[in-house]
């Protein structure tokens, strides 16, 4: 009797899902399976590994919008040190078929939110705090940071467009 109970107790509150891995077609969702079996897959696990950035990024923007700035430079820290396991994932995946073309463009991408942290974010965080919110200076640094971002993002893009037309006959 318990053990049903103890059963319908986890199915009540997902104790007993699994992480998602892999293509999800009711979701129409890839997620993350730290392996893959072709160049599609390799790509796909290379994006979701890049992609944590976003969730860095809505804890940076909560802080920020919610004028904490003490809470926004520790989701910085924090996103320094979720930048080097993104880093580790995806060196651990490694290369595709001995090409590193991939790997290393999100190497560079994750690379660039790192100095990202260090200086645009860093100094984003400190104006505010400041009180400088709203001033030119503060507004071109937002800018700047924005601007980064969209730049690093479209050479991942790009690098990956690439490596998907490579073996698209494969």
């Amino acid at each position: 009797m318990f053990k049903n109970l103890f059963k319908t107790v986890q199915d009540l509150v997902g104790g007993n899902d699994e992480p998602k891995k892999g293509y999800d077609a009711e979701e129409g969702v890839y997620y993350a399976k730290g392996s893959f079996d072709d160049e599609v897959e390799y790509n796909n696990e290379i994006i979701c590994i890049t992609n944590g950035n976003h969730d860095n990024m809505d804890d940076m923007n909560d802080a920020m919008d919610d004028k904490d700035y003490a809470r926004a430079e520790k989701v910085r820290l924090q996103w320094k040190e979720d930048v080097k396991t993104y880093k580790e994932q995806v060196r651990k995946l490694g290369p595709y078929k001995g090409d590193t073309m991939l790997m290393d463009a999100a190497i560079a991408f994750l690379d660039e939110y790192d100095r990202l942290m260090d200086n645009g974010y860093k100094v984003l965080i400190e104006m505010r705090a400041a009180g400088k919110r709203g001033t030119p200076e503060e507004q071109a640094q937002l800018k700047n940071n924005n601007n980064l971002i969209q730049r690093f993002t479209d050479k991942l893009n790009e690098v990956s467009d690439e490596f998907l037309e490579k073996y698209e006959d494969d």
